[in-house]
């Protein structure tokens, strides 16, 4: 039997499954990217060097971890209002946020619609509205989406795991899971799989970018983002993309780190320090 690592909270009649770690006077919000099977477990790495100087709240969308699945679209206002009001819930009224890849355009979304709580964001390699005229990003995960869900129905991929289970759980320096943490990922990952919940949103994703194509972090929040040159090299316009919708330029800053999409994988430890200075200066 699975055991939820988090609470579970109400949220709009669903069970939305969150985490709060440390009891700092600041709150920091992790948002997670497409696609993660323990959306909690894979953010725990940044979870755990950021709670000794902050209250981290980790947040699993609809579709995620031990949250429910839902039949409601996943556009950008209903994801949003989703994270609003968990927080609300949890009695947050100040934050920052802490996003990966898609939960990018979710934030941009979210920091224009309530200005007056975000107090910063951070960005580590995320989606920004114009990245779909060089980059299809919906045809492309939803293709996976499919490909995956088909193998997995019909057993392959339990198969492959049983003989390769390191390419379901990726090695994350300086970070080791524990024998509980290894047997959770893997019944969540077999559970979770491209459903229907998480489809949904990837189907909604070439929409959810155009409501937040005029957008840009306002003045009154400093955005810290961290660019991988992996990414760089497949979008030769990720780094323009990413200054164009920063108003501020002055108290921002953004910084391209060798490595993966999956940079929080590698730079834990970079990305909280660097997070940590950036605050105190703004």
């Amino acid at each position: 039997m699975l055991i939820p690592y988090g609470q579970l909270i109400d949220v709009f009649g669903k069970k939305m499954c969150v985490k709060v770690d440390g009891s700092g006077k600041k709150v920091v919000v992790l948002l997670h990217g497409g696609g993660i099977v323990s959306p909690i477990l894979e953010l725990d790495p940044l979870a755990v060097l950021l709670k000794n100087n902050f209250t981290v709240v980790t947040i699993e969308y609809f579709g995620y971890g031990f949250s429910d699945k839902t039949d409601k679209p996943r556009t950008i206002e209903n994801i949003t209002d989703e994270i609003h009001e968990a927080l609300h819930i949890l009695g947050f009224p100040k934050y920052y946020l802490m996003a990966h890849s898609i939960s990018g355009i979710y934030s941009l979304y979210y920091i224009n619609k309530y200005p007056n709580e975000v107090e910063g964001f951070a960005g580590i390699d995320i989606s920004v509205p114009r990245q779909n005229e060089f980059f299809n990003t919906e045809k492309i995960n939803v293709i996976s989406a499919y490909v995956l869900r088909f193998l997995n129905n019909v057993g392959i991929m339990r198969l492959i795991y049983k003989f390769s289970p390191k390419l379901f759980i990726k090695d994350i320096c300086g970070y080791k899971y524990s024998r509980e943490d290894l047997e959770t990922l893997r019944k969540l990952y077999f559970r979770n799989i491209s459903n229907k919940t998480v489809i949904n949103e990837l189907k909604n994703s070439t929409e959810n970018f155009q409501k937040a194509l005029n957008m840009k972090f306002p003045k009154s929040v400093p955005v810290l983002l961290f660019l991988a040159d992996d990414t760089c090299k497949q979008i030769k316009q990720w780094y323009d993309l990413h200054i164009e919708v920063i108003e501020n330029t002055e108290t921002s800053k953004v910084i391209t780190l060798s490595g993966s999409h999956f940079l929080y994988r590698q730079y834990s430890s970079e990305i909280v320090e660097t997070f940590k200075n950036f605050i105190m200066n703004n």
